[in-house]
């Protein structure tokens, strides 16, 4: 999936993982994680990711489950800055969205208008 947002608390270091049925979370301990994985939970958002590990329920995380990883692999990072902020917390002029229309689709709101359409049709 894709890394939508990353939260560092010193030892203890969450991803949220996005893809086409949605988000989950991610969760290192530093004492618990190998330091290959707790470095690679710093990754950049938009990081395209494959983790293997344990699911856990977790009351506190979305969804009430978490993925406590073993083995991170990043399939495709990001090297430079996005034009378009796929989380939607920073507004873009509709140019700027049009001419980066892949990215602006990733966002929950833009995808769903798509979702309600192919459902009706």
């Amino acid at each position: 999936g894709w890394v939508h947002e990353t939260r560092d608390h010193g030892k203890i270091r969450f991803l949220i993982l996005r893809d086409d049925k949605g988000f989950i979370q991610v969760t290192a301990k530093k004492e618990e994680s190998s330091n290959d994985v707790f470095e690679k939970m710093k990754i950049p958002k938009e990081t395209v990711v494959k983790i293997n590990g344990i699911v856990k329920i977790e009351e506190q995380a979305p969804k009430g489950i978490e993925i406590i990883p073993k083995r991170i692999e990043i399939l495709n990072d990001v090297s430079i800055l996005l034009p378009v902020d796929p989380t939607g917390r920073l507004v873009s002029d509709l140019d700027i969205r049009l001419d980066n229309r892949y990215i602006d689709l990733r966002r929950r709101n833009v995808r769903a208008i798509f979702n309600i359409q192919s459902e009706i049709i």
